[in-house]
């Protein structure tokens, strides 16, 4: 695929992802939500699986186990964050932290 198609792919992609959350933001059902966003059901859920497929397609990163690192992951549901400590720094994510950013972040911290 050349490049203008993979942008043309990509952000079709990420409307599509738009339009998901919209739904999944709504409080409706499927149905209700296409009739009122003029989408047939069966397009949505095509959609739908372009976006799971898209995810499953993108780069997977094995998970190592570390050993004693000294690291600590603590979760702290009293205040609705995740602590994660390690080389020196902290931070707290938010609990609903995307599968991705948070995979971005333990990227970026296991290379300090």
């Amino acid at each position: 695929m050349n490049e203008i198609a993979q942008a043309k792919a990509q952000v079709r992609l990420q409307n599509w992802q738009m339009m998901y959350s919209e739904y999944a933001n709504s409080g409706m059902t499927v149905k209700e939500w296409c009739e009122n966003n003029n989408l047939s059901v069966k397009t949505f859920y095509y959609r739908l699986k372009r976006i799971r497929m898209e995810t499953l397609n993108r780069e997977h990163h094995d998970i190592v186990a570390l050993g004693n690192t000294g690291d600590n992951i603590v979760s702290t549901p009293n205040t609705g964050v995740i602590r994660i400590s390690g080389h020196g720094i902290t931070a707290e994510l938010p609990q609903d932290i995307s599968p991705e950013l948070l995979a971005a972040f333990l990227k970026g911290l296991s290379s300090c």
